[in-house]
């Protein structure tokens, strides 16, 4: 059974309180009475009220003093205040609703009006009440879910590779890694197998959590394909990847992009040989070599030319061959490469990225022309650059997407290669 709704009643007059008393109890009110100001703050102060009825002209205290005084203290702050008074002048009117009343009512009063604003006011506090008890269990609910995501943000930090770890195995590198949300669905691993490096960038399905898990679960299907491969290929790496991601998610597709767009790079340390083979994660190189790209792919590619350097950028896209044999495999590019020659793998973050006078995307062609022109940065200052770059571009806009760039510039003598 739900309590009566209780409520205090100030006036320093006995006729009065005794008349209010009859007509609130006889609409199922709950009454309780005070006669000065002084009486009314020690009563709310030891019992709970859902309303005050409250007068102003009073001895020592008046009905504004007292009210102001309840709106002060948090603990009755909440309370509806409603004066009930013989001063109807605008200026008392006003001076009541800046002390902090909900309603102001003259009298002689009609005890039916009284009766509705009263009960209009009741209802519009329990609408209050209600709607901050839901916000304060939204946000204990938020604060949970924003601790496990800052958790499981430590968890993706430890398991994608160190700075240092890049550094030992191709020390001149750059890093730019800028997530979405809390948490990132892009991932970049890299790993030295004998005297071969192989590089991955991977981009799951979404952003957030849901891509996070992904994430996760690429660099666990990376960590368990590398350990069973005595020569590492790029083609080899991607087509085993797809197959364990297709067993891990009991999925149908045969395509590794309806999952994790993902790209690995194999660098071999005495031959300088750069393989790649990509799902729709593409990979540009810059250098002042010449290089003959295979005409019989059908994959993107595109040559630029700026101050003596050659960029050559391939899109991830799968192999689409005519030859049917080649339905399942994936396009394999080779590039021979020399001191100051740089590499980059990167995510759809980037160059998505809504921007510019015209709010358009930033676009691959741009992202090029942006590394060529800043052949003559330090790489590894070039996450300073790209940062700068679209924080300018975004120009008020909100990140779309996670953006990954992960690139390596080439050194004549790496030294011993078994690091690991």
């Amino acid at each position: 059974m739900e309590d009566k709704v209780s409520i205090l009643v100030v006036d320093d007059e006995p006729d009065n309180i005794k008349l209010i008393d009859l007509l609130l109890r006889k609409a199922n009110y709950k009454v309780e009475q005070a006669a000065d100001g002084a009486a009314a703050l020690q009563k709310v102060h030891e019992k709970k009220y859902d309303l005050i009825l409250l007068d102003i002209l009073m001895p020592e205290k008046d009905g504004y003093e007292v009210c102001k005084e309840l709106k002060n203290d948090p603990c009755t702050s909440e309370i509806p205040v409603i004066f009930l008074t013989a001063l109807n002048n605008s200026e008392n009117i006003v001076k009541g609703f800046l002390n902090g009343a909900v309603d102001y009512i003259t009298k002689p009063f009609v005890k039916e009006e009284l009766i509705a604003r009263i009960n209009n006011h009741i209802q519009l506090s329990k609408s209050k009440k209600e709607i901050k008890s839901l916000y304060d269990n939204i946000a204990i609910k938020n604060k949970g879910i924003d601790e496990s995501i800052k958790y499981a943000k430590r968890i993706q930090k430890a398991v994608l590779p160190a700075q240092n770890s890049l550094k030992e195995v191709l020390p001149k590198y750059l890093l730019f890694f800028k997530p979405k949300d809390i948490v990132s669905g892009d991932l970049y691993w890299i790993k030295q197998v004998d005297e071969k490096v192989i590089v991955c960038v991977g981009d799951g399905t979404g952003h957030g959590v849901p891509g996070a898990f992904m994430s996760l679960m690429g660099i666990s299907s990376l960590n368990a394909i590398v350990a069973d491969i005595e020569e590492p290929d790029a083609c080899i790496l991607l087509q085993e990847m797809r197959n364990h991601i297709k067993k891990t998610l009991h999925s149908s597709s045969s395509k590794v992009s309806d999952n994790i767009d993902m790209a690995f790079c194999v660098f071999d340390y005495e031959t300088k040989e750069l393989s790649y083979a990509g799902a729709k994660i593409p990979l540009i190189v810059i250098t002042k070599n010449s290089t003959e790209i295979n005409k019989n792919y059908s994959v993107k590619h595109k040559t630029y030319q700026r101050k003596g350097y050659n960029a050559y950028y391939i899109s991830g896209s799968k192999n689409t061959s005519k030859n049917p044999q080649l339905e399942e495999s994936y396009c394999s590019f080779k590039f021979s490469l020399s001191s100051g020659d740089r590499f980059y793998l990167f995510s759809d973050g980037y160059v998505d990225q809504f921007g510019g006078e015209n709010g358009r995307k930033y676009s691959r062609n741009q992202f090029v022309e942006l590394m060529l022109n800043a052949i003559n940065t330090p790489i590894e200052k070039q996450d300073e650059l790209l940062d700068k770059e679209i924080h300018t571009w975004m120009n008020g806009n909100k990140q779309v997407d996670d953006m990954t760039v992960l690139g390596f510039e080439i050194e004549d003598i790496y030294g011993e290669v078994d690091l690991f």
